[in-house]
């Protein structure tokens, strides 16, 4: 079955709902059917068409299942290429990765999460994703304590039109 066409409007809707969705679907996790999410964001500067919405929530939650699979690759290996979403032409490299570290507040005490990016014009192997972003990490910057300290791969983009 062909992929839908969608028009240059809808296409912009579809792209602003994958945009906000993961920060939506976070900041409520209790809410568990689509339609119930899609109506918090009525009337409210994330406010989109409900197919939009729906279209960008498959996307996502499908997303979601293949970054559980990839944070149980083995080290040596590379992410498959129909796991990265697509990026924007303007990105510096032909990679982006973003992880998220959880654990302790070093200030606060509370518990926390730290995102960073990895660029590359090359696929890197898990081992070395995990290997720069420990490294990172390590400087210093992101004020968690070491203690309890958990991270999982959360994105990966390829550069639109740039070679694999």
């Amino acid at each position: 079955m062909p992929e839908p066409t969608y028009s240059p409007a809808m296409q912009a809707n579809i792209a602003k709902a994958d945009n906000w969705l993961p920060m939506i679907a976070g900041a409520s996790p209790e809410i568990r059917n689509i339609d119930a999410l899609w109506d918090t964001t009525r009337g409210t500067p994330f406010d989109t068409p409900r197919e939009a919405f729906r279209i960008a929530y498959r996307e996502y939650r499908d997303h979601l299942g293949f970054l559980e699979l990839v944070n149980r690759l083995p080290e040596e290996d590379l992410t498959p290429r129909s796991w990265h979403k697509d990026g924007f032409q303007h990105m510096s490299s032909n990679y982006l990765y973003v992880t998220t570290f959880t654990g302790y507040d070093t200030t606060t005490g509370e518990m926390k999460d730290e995102s960073l990016t990895i660029e590359s014009d090359e696929p890197l192997t898990i081992g070395e994703l995990n290997d720069k972003a420990d490294e990172i990490m390590g400087q210093g910057d992101y004020g968690l304590e070491i203690q309890g300290l958990t991270s999982a791969w959360t994105d990966m983009y390829h550069k639109h039109g740039a070679e694999w």
